[in-house]
């Protein structure tokens, strides 16, 4: 009986000191990182298939945070059955709170020349907190 009232209480704590160390580190990840509300800071303004057959689509950034941050996109292009074909990124190094950007990304699929239509949607979207 005596050990139950001993491993019990241990055992509680023990949870409880786990518990909140696991919140800490995902409020931290999501501070440094961005949660998945990052894809929200992030449209497709345009996509575009030129001659040589390189795609292109434009994005626009809006940090929605209250701190500085640096923004990571990955864009995925997809032909016209839907199937994607390539895929490009870029990297805004600043954004300002509440600043907005906008930025070219750039797929050289050579193989996209016959194409005239692609679709663009953004695939990821990191922001990272900058000071």
């Amino acid at each position: 009986m005596w050990i139950a009232l001993i491993i019990l209480p241990l055992g509680l704590a023990f949870y409880a000191v786990v518990s909140f160390g696991v919140s800490v580190a995902d409020d931290l990840h999501t501070q440094i990182y961005g949660g998945s509300d990052s894809l929200g800071d992030v449209r497709v303004t345009g996509c575009i298939v030129d001659e040589e057959g390189n795609i292109s689509g434009t994005v626009a950034v809006t940090n929605r945070t209250d701190q500085a941050a640096a923004f990571t996109v990955v864009v995925a292009f997809t032909g016209p059955d839907g199937v994607q074909v390539a895929t490009g990124s870029t990297f805004m190094p600043r954004l300002d709170p509440g600043q907005t950007a906008r930025k070219q990304v750039v797929s050289f699929a050579s193989s996209m020349a016959s194409m005239s239509v692609v679709d663009c949607q953004v695939l990821s979207a990191q922001r990272t907190t900058v000071p």
